[in-house]
């Protein structure tokens, strides 16, 4: 998906995306507003797509973290990391470059994933309960 959205060839298009993701600052944030940023920056690509079953199934994988993986003892303030990681993604999606997006994007995900599975290791064989 990240591929096709940096094919898009309406640069200007991509660039107004993408505008609140770079140059975002998260100490000018609450926590609250750069939690929901972060993760509405995959939905941005998402809608990007063109795709509406993959805009439903980001939706529902966002869902999924926000309610059942993110944990409120760790501040998403003080995970800069994603977005460095977001705001090197969006620029190659806007340079055109979608072999680059796309690898930053499963390296990206890597290292949400491995974070998560070296921090809570008993969780990752849990059930999603849904409420």
């Amino acid at each position: 998906m990240t591929a096709k959205v940096a094919r898009i060839s309406d640069k200007h298009l991509k660039e107004r995306a993408f505008a609140r993701f770079l140059g975002y600052q998260i100490d000018e944030h609450d926590e609250t507003e750069v939690f929901s940023d972060l993760n509405n920056f995959h939905a941005v690509i998402a809608e990007l797509s063109g795709n509406r079953v993959l805009t439903l199934i980001t939706q529902a994988i966002t869902h999924i973290v926000v309610e059942h993986v993110l944990n409120a003892d760790e501040p998403v303030t003080q995970q800069s990391h994603l977005n460095d990681e977001h705001i090197d993604i969006a620029q190659a999606i806007i340079a055109g470059r979608p072999r680059k997006a796309s690898t930053l994007m499963q390296e990206h995900i890597a290292d949400v994933v491995e974070n998560y599975r070296s921090r809570y290791p008993d969780r990752s064989s849990e059930l999603v309960q849904w409420r």
